[in-house]
């Protein structure tokens, strides 16, 4: 092989060199975009063994299940049950108190698995007191989303402004009733409160 064809060769390997390079610390930044190691700001989001950090507040109570979104071994969900004879009747069975949060954009997710033949829904709702412990009379209901998909897990999402150092957030998790009074029962798993400009929430994958 001529010198000439020697250096084409080494230049060749080089470029293939550099390529595999780019493309493996491309790997390795996407990668570290879908773990997005940040902290819940939810206790227990995750339901990994018990529904320890939430507070009861409905009848009846939910109750803890090893039915994982992820499948992971040890963890599970909150199973929600409503038997509510009156029609669109919801409840709120679970509840949370995240205090005195920093001001800024925050989004609150949840994954909810509906069990087939019940035509009710799931309920993400959120609102903020005017203390920084949920305390007191100053609540308002500000929004949330419905999670009914039938039989599979669904996930969903909605942005929380907290623009008021001394307030708090209330987030609930409920179920409604269908449209005829039937027993509707769902899980609820996953549930993260997060600041907004940590993930970037519009690549499909990260958040399930």
């Amino acid at each position: 092989m001529s010198d000439r064809s020697c250096a084409i060769c080494s230049l060749l390997l080089r470029a293939r060199r550099r390529s595999t390079l780019r493309t493996a610390v491309a790997g390795l930044l996407l990668a570290a975009a879908f773990a997005c190691p940040a902290q819940n700001m939810l206790a227990n989001g995750d339901f990994d063994a018990d529904l320890t950090g939430w507070i009861a507040s409905g009848s009846p109570p939910a109750v803890w299940d090893g039915f994982d979104v992820d499948n992971r071994p040890g963890s599970g969900s909150a199973l929600l049950t409503n038997q509510s004879a009156s029609a669109n009747q919801r409840l709120y069975p679970l509840r949370q108190c995240i205090e005195s949060p920093p001001v800024g954009s925050y989004v609150l997710y949840a994954s909810g698995y509906l069990v087939g033949g019940t035509a009710g829904r799931l309920v993400i709702s959120y609102g903020v007191h005017n203390t920084s412990d949920c305390s007191g009379t100053g609540f308002t209901a500000i929004g949330g989303y419905y999670l009914g998909a039938a039989d599979q897990w669904q996930r969903n999402a909605i942005g929380v402004p907290v623009d008021h150092a001394q307030s708090s957030i209330e987030v609930s998790l409920g179920i409604e009733e269908d449209p005829d009074g039937g027993e509707v029962e769902g899980y609820l798993d996953a549930v993260h409160l997060l600041p907004d400009a940590v993930c970037d929430h519009s690549v499909a994958g990260i958040w399930r």
